[in-house]
């Protein structure tokens, strides 16, 4: 739920608010910030409320437990939100401040909860450098999405869709950065302010929210918001209808697994006879370690890769190295230079994916098209030119670089 309560706002905000300033200020800091400003409060109470209220007026007769939507229609736009009836209460509390949370305690609140596990935050700092070390020691302390050094005075309205309870919701490592390609972050101009992550993530997210906002005034969207397991889905969307479908890592094992999302989501992707180029994206994040685990190949690291490791060590500075436990970089830079792709195929030959074609009707896609299937993976030698940026955005990033994209389309 809070997921798509959270989507839901921000859509509508988009989608409402003419002014495209206030509206992407607004997104940025209710998707962000554990603190608000007063005008994002209010601008939440004017555009969205009354929108809630008016379907939990209508559906008030309605059986507990049964699913109940909702269509608006602004200009070209379509939004439909699909909510069991009591969600649609608790939709509107996303938009009040809960009793308790207030200007007082919230900071308090947000820096108990994201200096917690205090030695796992440290081991991130490992690979960083210190400037940014820095920048996130303050973004946890403060909670606000901010360049560094600007007044977080005005943000003293706990965030609403944060707060459902004076606990609070957000993981201690919970990082905006990490919901982004780094390298396009890294490479936002801010003037002189060159290390200032969040400044960067700050302008990047503006531009993005901006062109967003243009593009709801010049096309014609359609968005149907769902707070449901996935599983459930093709019971409400119909077959054969979609150009593209991304499902992010619902593949892993953890959760629906490489056969049982694409015999679910498959159908409902455009047969090859309607359009050939209709693909459905999946993401595979633990493939590869969890087969060098189960292969118990974790510790067998080999001189290669041991030798190539410390080539690209030797591009860490001394100021990249201050503070770092060298055991566990050298560790970790082994770990990486794995051959990603042999446990990769491995692991698709133990999911026996050769049958999908015939059991399920869903075929891998041997090129990609859409994204590269290895989009963290250290490309370059450490002697080539650019290996020393694209050393350092991997290892200051969340990414292992084991990250797999696979892509399919149906065969029928």
């Amino acid at each position: 739920m809070d997921v798509a309560a959270r989507n839901a706002i921000m859509l509508l905000v988009a989608i409402t608010e003419p002014n495209k300033d206030n509206a992407v200020d607004c997104i940025l800091h209710v998707w962000y910030s554990s603190n608000i400003q007063q005008k994002h409060l209010e601008l939440l109470e004017a555009k969205i409320r009354p929108l809630v209220e008016d379907v939990i007026l209508k559906i008030a007769d309605k059986a507990a437990g049964s699913l109940q939507r909702k269509t608006w229609k602004f200009g070209n736009n379509t939004l439909r939100l699909t909510l069991v009836k009591e969600q649609w209460s608790a939709l509107l509390r996303y938009l009040e401040v809960p009793t308790g949370a207030t200007e007082a305690v919230a900071p308090h609140i947000g820096t108990t909860l994201t200096m917690a596990r205090r030695d796992n935050i440290d081991r991130g700092y490992l690979a960083q450098l210190p400037p940014h070390r820095v920048c996130k020691e303050k973004f946890r302390a403060s909670g606000m999405l901010l360049p560094f050094g600007e007044s977080s005075e005005a943000f003293d309205v706990p965030n609403p869709t944060f707060r459902q309870t004076t606990a609070g919701r957000v993981m201690d490592p919970a990082d905006p950065l990490d919901g982004w390609d780094w390298r396009e972050v890294l490479s936002t101009s801010t003037g002189l302010a060159t290390d200032d992550l969040y400044g960067k993530l700050t302008a990047y997210l503006k531009q993005l929210l901006a062109k967003f906002h243009d593009g709801l005034r010049s096309r014609a969207y359609i968005f149907y918001l769902f707070s449901m397991d996935a599983a459930s889905l093709p019971h409400h969307l119909p077959k054969d209808t979609f150009a593209r479908i991304e499902v992010s890592n619902i593949v892993d094992v953890a959760y629906l697994g490489i056969g049982r999302t694409l015999d679910l989501l498959g159908p409902l992707l455009q047969p090859q006879s309607v359009n050939p180029h209709a693909t459905m994206l999946t993401l595979f994040m633990n493939a590869v370690m969890d087969t060098v685990w189960k292969m118990q190949e974790h510790k067998q690291i080999t001189i290669a890769e041991t030798e190539l490791a410390m080539q690209y060590m030797s591009m860490l500075t001394p100021k990249q190295m201050l503070g770092s436990n060298i055991g566990m970089l050298i560790h970790g830079h082994m770990v990486a230079m794995r051959d990603a792709e042999k446990y990769f195929d491995t692991y698709m030959q133990w999911n026996e994916v050769d049958v999908f074609p015939t059991l399920l009707q869903m075929a891998l896609k041997e090129l990609n098209t859409i994204t590269d299937k290895w989009p963290f993976r250290l490309k370059l030698l450490p002697h080539e030119d650019g290996a020393r940026e694209e050393y350092r955005s991997l290892f200051s990033s969340s990414h292992l670089g084991f990250e797999r994209y696979v892509e399919w389309s149906r065969t029928t």
